[in-house]
């Protein structure tokens, strides 16, 4: 029997439970729901995958109450025996003129508490359905180790098209919409950029280059991935696809970095544009819908691809 079933352990508003990494160097801290996910006695660390037995994940708050808890069982009852003692000695003793009563006063031991940490984000594992808390967004699953990146990409690709219907409300001032639009497309490479940094932390990507911003340039990162054996973005989503990403990707430089004013990078990257050079590059709202649903398309593949 383990420490978790010897002593239970308080649970937080949402039924969850605190656990801190035993690793040396590593040491943080999340939580997980009790009775979700697989049943295990093995739990893995959401942020360094450090993999233990799943009593050594007890927080030091835990350990301390844990051993609150034993002294209270254990030393009271010795107590307890240790007072009738001395009384059944107090009635013995025989009566006279000098008599020594001892008397035991205890009381009992007082137990540690502590207070369940708040976190950032809260996950379901969508491979075991495990509910899990950690600080930050991207994570493994302490149970089955699967990395959330790919759903935390996927959810932030639909807030980008929620921006993108606020950009076709009429209701709404031009400047307004415009913004929108924009939002939509920076947001969603962006959060492409940032799930592509989470596998790299996460999962061996041997053969890529140390370049931070890999997936923030889709031509690079197309020939990074044949480079190193796998499939490169064009094979991935097609050629037709594979050219208007690149138009994708070369507009969120724009906007990003030049205020969405056509510069000669764009130009030497789409040449077709060259009649917009010093002119504010145009959004469709329709083409930007289209690409973010292609980058949804290519992360699947790429999470399948890359272990």
């Amino acid at each position: 029997m383990t420490e978790e079933n010897q002593i239970a352990f308080e649970l937080d508003d949402k039924g969850m439970v605190g656990r801190q990494c035993p690793a040396t160097g590593c040491e943080r801290y999340f939580k997980l729901k009790p009775g979700t996910g697989l049943n295990s006695d093995v739990t893995r660390c959401p942020y360094c995958g450090n993999k233990s037995p799943s009593g050594d994940f007890l927080t030091t708050d835990q350990r301390k109450y844990a051993i609150s808890v034993a002294a209270r069982e254990i030393a009271g009852p010795l107590v307890k025996q240790f007072a009738r003692s001395v009384e059944r000695q107090n009635r013995r003793q025989p009566k006279g003129l000098i008599r020594l009563d001892v008397a035991v006063r205890y009381g009992p031991v007082p137990l540690h508490n502590y207070v369940a940490k708040q976190l950032e984000t809260e996950v379901i594992c969508n491979q075991c359905g495990l509910e899990f808390a950690v600080y930050g967004v991207f994570a493994s699953c302490p149970d089955c180790g699967q990395l959330n990146a790919l759903k935390v990409l996927l959810s932030s690709l639909e807030t980008a098209k929620k921006k993108l219907a606020l950009s076709k409300d009429q209701g709404l001032e031009e400047d307004l919409r415009r913004d929108f639009l924009k939002d939509a497309l920076t947001s969603s490479i962006g959060a492409f950029d940032a799930y592509g940094k989470a596998l790299r932390a996460h999962r061996a990507m041997t053969g890529f280059s140390a370049r931070p911003n890999l997936f923030q340039d889709i031509e690079m990162l197309d020939t990074e991935l044949c480079a190193a054996g796998i499939p490169g973005v064009e094979q991935l989503i097609g050629n037709s696809a594979w050219e208007d990403m690149k138009w994708f990707f070369q507009s969120r430089h724009v906007y990003s970095h030049n205020a969405g004013v056509v510069d000669t990078r764009f130009v030497d990257k789409q040449p077709t544009h060259a009649s917009l050079l010093g002119r504010l590059l145009p959004l469709d709202a329709a083409r930007v819908e289209k690409n973010i649903e292609e980058l949804g398309r290519l992360a699947r593949k790429l999470d399948s691809k890359i272990t």
